[in-house]
């Protein structure tokens, strides 16, 4: 991935990744940055967690604007866990050029169940880290068999987070 990340013109990604593989890191910089072009990137694989999520702050791109993520639990990591990392993206947290993210978490297992509703998926587990990204536009999860549960006042909270939100699925 490093190497694809030093292509001056790559404005699309799409990616499975299955293995843990660190980033080389120089003293002075840390994680090395790259994919200053890239426009939309889409993840497939097990949760960006651990050494797998030192993917995303190496994306320098402050131009960014879609986001497809479509992770599976594996041993014992839950895809829910991506979410955080989402905010560690240059494009959400200083250009906001992040528009629009599109979340397939599949096999959710280590999540918080609403007591006596084993399918539903706790809005505070998932919500808060996508809230933090205030130039969201579009925003489309898919949970299968798990619903994602919101009321009035998480309705108020993203509308104050997303005030240009055209589509939510």
């Amino acid at each position: 991935l490093c190497a694809l990340g030093s292509l001056p013109h790559l404005e699309t990604l799409s990616v499975l990744v299955m293995h843990t593989h660190k980033f080389a890191r120089s003293a002075e910089n840390g994680i090395p940055q790259g994919f200053q072009s890239l426009r939309h990137l889409g993840i497939r694989g097990p949760p960006l967690t651990g050494d797998r999520a030192e993917m995303l702050p190496a994306i320098s791109s402050l131009s960014l604007s879609t986001v497809e993520l479509d992770m599976t639990a594996i041993d014992g990591q839950d895809a829910v866990d991506c979410l955080e990392v989402l905010t560690a993206l240059p494009c959400a947290s200083r250009s906001h050029s992040l528009r629009t993210v599109h979340l397939n978490l599949n096999e959710l297992r280590d999540f918080r169940l609403v007591v006596g509703r084993p399918n539903v998926l706790l809005r505070d587990f998932a919500l808060p880290p996508l809230l933090k990204i205030p130039s969201l536009e579009e925003l489309h999860v898919h949970t299968p068999g798990r619903l994602l549960i919101v009321d009035d006042e998480d309705v108020e909270e993203m509308q104050r987070a997303w005030p240009n939100l055209t589509r939510l699925s």
